[in-house]
């Protein structure tokens, strides 16, 4: 068996949950600093490089794809926040905007959220409408959990 490299970076942060790879639509979000790079593995290109996503380093990236396909992006930060970001397609061609929209800030931690992890549920009230259920670890020993509302 041969391997090789197809795609080389620099500036990766250095922590165990930096990045994540959507099946969906084919993209690896990575964590470089405060940012987010999302990477065509496919065609071997970057596709996008957010904007500052956070204050500082972000220590976890996950996606989470809805059942009705929304792509949206979980980042936890040593700036003490988890975010999330919805990717959307582009119009003029249909592909993943490489600018994400933040949707949501949650702050609970009293200091850097080391990761997360979240899951698309559907709502109790309405099984049409789904939520975002999200677990946060972060230094100061705590784990919570949150529930997010996209159609509200």
């Amino acid at each position: 068996m041969n391997s090789y490299p197809i795609y080389l970076s620099a500036g990766v942060n250095q922590t165990k949950k930096c990045l994540d790879w959507n099946c969906d639509i084919n993209l690896i979000a990575y964590a470089a600093a405060n940012r987010v790079i999302l990477y065509d593995p496919l065609n071997f290109y970057v596709v996008g490089i957010s904007k500052e996503n956070h204050g500082s380093f972000i220590n976890c990236i996950q996606w989470i794809i809805t059942k009705s396909k929304e792509q949206y992006l979980l980042t936890t930060s040593t700036d003490g926040s988890a975010k999330f970001w919805v990717y959307e397609p582009c119009s003029f061609n249909g592909s993943i905007s490489p600018s994400p929209k933040e949707f949501a800030c949650i702050k609970g931690h009293s200091g850097s959220v080391a990761c997360g992890y979240g899951i698309s549920l559907p709502s109790l009230e309405n099984v049409e409408e789904e939520d975002l259920f999200v677990v946060t670890t972060g230094d100061d020993f705590c784990i919570k959990g949150w529930k997010i509302s996209i159609n509200n």
